[in-house]
């Protein structure tokens, strides 16, 4: 990289290049403008060499100003886009460990505090090791080290927060195993009671004329009965629905014993 080499009589020769003040208050102004952009140039070179290329930019563009002399502005604008060249940037994303977006997160950003507005677009760092914290009032806080390199654009940061509680669906019951539950206990109460019915002319049938009874008195009864299996198969099917969906119901694992229990 390319050093400004500047001698201590600069200053002066610069002026001369410059001159054409007679008068020797301009002449001093120029001179004190002539050394502040060198000592720009220089504090720049040093910050770059150091990694620290967010404070050389604004050295660079401190001595690239159309107020600096032409030899050292030049030397400054081009030394600017090369750090602009290499300086990384980051985006921050900051989500929810059970999904969606988290809004109003504090971001930290080694130790300084980020505004809301550059969260989710790209801001420039310097390059190498960063800590970063986030804190929301309904989530764990979170820390966070990465490691970023020279000329690394829009490198996304995305995190997950862990809420401080977790939303719960009906009390964790899933509404399939309400709705075939009750299914359930519907089949079960109709089975009762057509069995009863049936069971009723059945021993209507025995008393008053079994073993003889007719075919139609027979066939009067059998209806009943029948309406009472099928309504037992419909309350058992349901029963089975409504404990296969709590037990697959998302977010909880089965495991296989539990699921031959």
């Amino acid at each position: 990289m390319r050093s400004l080499a500047i001698t201590t009589a600069a200053p002066a020769v610069l002026l001369a290049l410059l001159a054409g003040e007679p008068d020797a208050a301009a002449a001093n102004s120029a001179e004190a403008i002539a050394a502040s952009c060198i000592s720009s140039a220089e504090k720049g070179q040093v910050l770059r060499d150091e990694g620290k290329l967010g404070e050389a930019r604004g050295q660079f563009a401190a001595c690239g100003a159309d107020a600096c002399p032409a030899v050292v502005r030049r030397e400054c604008v081009a030394w600017l886009a090369d750090v602009d060249d290499r300086m990384p940037s980051v985006i921050i994303s900051v989500k929810s460990a059970v999904g969606g977006d988290v809004v109003g997160a504090s971001v930290i950003l080694d130790g300084k505090t980020l505004t809301p507005a550059t969260l989710g677009r790209a801001i420039t760092v310097d390059p190498g090791t960063h800590t970063l914290r986030f804190e929301h009032a309904r989530y764990f806080p979170l820390d966070k080290r990465v490691v970023v390199r020279e000329r690394e654009k829009g490198r996304v940061l995305e995190v997950a927060l862990e809420p401080t509680s977790r939303p719960t669906e009906s009390n964790g019951v899933p509404w399939p195993t309400w709705v075939l539950g009750g299914v359930a206990v519907a089949g079960g109460i109709g089975f009762g009671a057509l069995w009863y019915s049936g069971m009723n002319d059945v021993s209507t049938l025995r008393k008053e004329c079994a073993p003889y009874c007719s075919q139609q008195r027979i066939d009067d009864v059998r209806p009943t009965l029948v309406a009472a299996r099928i309504s037992l198969g419909v309350g058992i099917a349901a029963a089975v629905g409504a404990i296969a969906a709590y037990l697959f119901r998302p977010g909880h694992t089965v495991s296989a014993q539990t699921a031959m229990k």
